[in-house]
């Protein structure tokens, strides 16, 4: 049934309900803005109004008022009553959310730690200093792939608890990130001096002593007793043997080999590409291997897939382009044999 009343003429220009003057656009329904919005939400002339919690009728002043955010000139009660709203705890009420974190983040925890509930590294046990990790070291790059890991306890869930983590204490993820090893990683006996960048999948061996500067990249194996000098770069997947000497600013490109009693002098640089282009699609890895006891001097320049045989020693400044005889002494550029001893 149609109200008489809401039909007003055209040309009205005062509001019908508190005689405002009207606006053009608002001539054909009769109200000025805020008697509009209050029919349609609340009328603004009525004295009570009922609590949508407790289903009370009370006085408007028992309301607390706001802005709606289509009027900023207009101030409306709410729905609840200020009883009501003081008698809600929000926290434990209202945010299912958290409660839900809370519990994937617990679940997490006893998963990864095999109900444990300890850090893998020191032992900690107090819930509230645990936490999950890459173990890889691959957290930012997860992130950055998926949005959903930004919360890494739900992304778990949804994907039922893939491998490659682990849980760790505050203090020994902050270490691991910094240093990429804990102080409580048991590397028996290693020295590792400032600014170093070691990866958290590195192995080595006790005794070894790592100078300033040294960059030792994923899944390299380093033996016992080994010194890696100032500035050394390590490529991924490299093999050092033990009692292996690499002086300052060694360049080894990936998955090079070093056998045992091995000594790199200052400067010496490693290729593994015959034919460096950017973005070379037939780009082939080819990496230098190093076998017992060879000596290469200082500044020497090994080229992609020279085999360096063993007890072998190349003269500083050299330039070798092919493999190295056992038991031979090569110098110059390209590097040529001038001796040539039988094998101890």
């Amino acid at each position: 049934m149609i109200d008489p009343t809401a039909i007003i003429h055209p040309t009205a220009k005062s509001c019908r309900e508190c005689g405002n003057p009207l606006k053009d656009r608002r001539a054909k329904t009769g109200r000025c803005r805020q008697c509009h919005w209050g029919r349609t939400r609340l009328n603004p002339h009525l004295t009570e109004k009922q609590c949508t919690r407790c289903k009370e009728t009370k006085p408007i002043a028992a309301f607390n008022k706001r802005t709606p955010k289509y009027d900023l000139s207009l101030r409306l009660p709410e729905p609840w009553c200020r009883k009501c709203k003081k008698a809600v705890n929000y926290g434990a009420d209202n945010n299912r959310r958290l409660r839900r974190n809370i519990k994937d983040r617990l679940a997490a925890l006893n998963h990864y730690s095999n109900g444990d509930g300890k850090c893998a590294c020191c032992g900690e046990h107090r819930i509230e200093f645990l936490t999950l990790d890459h173990i890889h070291g691959n957290g930012s790059e997860h992130r950055k792939s998926d949005h959903r890991a930004r919360f890494l306890p739900l992304w778990l869930r949804l994907n039922k608890y893939p491998l490659g983590f682990q849980v760790l204490c505050y203090n020994c993820n902050f270490a691991k990130k910094q240093s990429a090893r804990c102080p409580h990683h048991k590397w028996e006996d290693v020295i590792v001096h400032n600014f170093v960048d070691i990866h958290g999948t590195v192995e080595i061996g006790h005794g070894t002593v790592i100078w300033n500067g040294a960059v030792i990249c994923a899944d390299v194996k380093i033996g016992k007793n080994v010194c890696i000098g100032n500035g050394c770069f390590i490529g991924k997947g490299t093999i050092i043997g033990n009692n292996c000497r690499l002086q300052s600013n060694v360049f080894l490109p990936p998955n090079s080999r070093l056998d045992a009693e091995v000594f790199c002098g200052p400067g010496m640089i490693c290729t593994d590409d015959r034919h460096p282009r950017v973005g070379n699609k037939n780009y082939k890895a080819e990496p230098p291997i190093f076998e017992r006891g060879c000596s290469v001097g200082a500044g020497v320049v090994i080229l992609p897939g020279v085999i360096v045989g063993a007890g072998a020693m190349v003269g500083a400044g050299a330039v070798v382009t092919r493999n190295v005889e056992p038991y031979s002494t090569v110098v110059g550029c390209p590097a040529q044999i001038i001796k040539l001893k039988e094998a101890i």
